[in-house]
This record gives structure tokens, sequence and C-alpha cells, in this order.
């Protein structure tokens, strides 16, 4: 279970997401595949670059708010998403970044 930290540690100690530099000047390798094996046409090693990115910066499965991330290349190669999605996604979190956090 993921908890929370006590109220008076989270005001003293603000928690805030490290800066990310572009995708394109993080240094990821990754084995070469087959086209078969990519989910789309448009997928290649920056887009594998870009997933790693954004999950570790937004988050397992929020992919619209990573597809609106500029920094990644989802924006660019598939376009934003929709703004309806965006928030839906952010309502399944709490809206704070909260994800999987458990309250009693």
């Amino acid at each position: 279970m993921i908890c929370r930290p006590p109220p008076h540690f989270q005001d003293s100690h603000p928690i805030s997401p490290p800066p990310f530099p572009p995708h394109s000047e993080v240094d990821i390798c990754f084995p070469l595949v087959e086209q078969l094996e990519v989910p789309t046409t448009w997928w290649d090693a920056e887009a594998d670059k870009s997933l790693l990115i954004g999950v570790f910066k937004h988050g397992y499965e929020k992919y619209n708010t990573m597809r609106a991330d500029p920094t990644l290349c989802f924006l660019e190669k598939a376009g934003g998403p929709d703004e309806k999605a965006i928030a839906a996604e952010q309502r399944l979190d709490g809206g704070d970044g909260s994800v999987g956090v458990q309250t009693p």
C-alpha cells in the first residue's frame, strides 16, 4: 500500500518532480525491433524513449497527459489529445497527481 506522507512533512518538504529535458536530450539505448512488433507505423526508438520518460514523469497509463507534454515526441507525432480525455484522466487520479495513493 502506498501512503501519503503526514501533512506536516508535506508542508515543510514539498514534493515536486525534477525538471525534465526534452526527450531528444535524454540518452537511452534500446534494442532494435522489427516493425511488426511496434504499436503503430510512426513508433520508433524516439517514441520508446518518450514513453519511458512519460511514465516516470506523469505516471503509469497517463497516455493523454503524455501526449500533451511538449517535451515528449507524442504531441508532434500523434497530435494532442482531446481536452475531455485529459480531464477524465486527471479525475481518475484525484486531479492532484496522487495516483495510487490510499488514505484512511
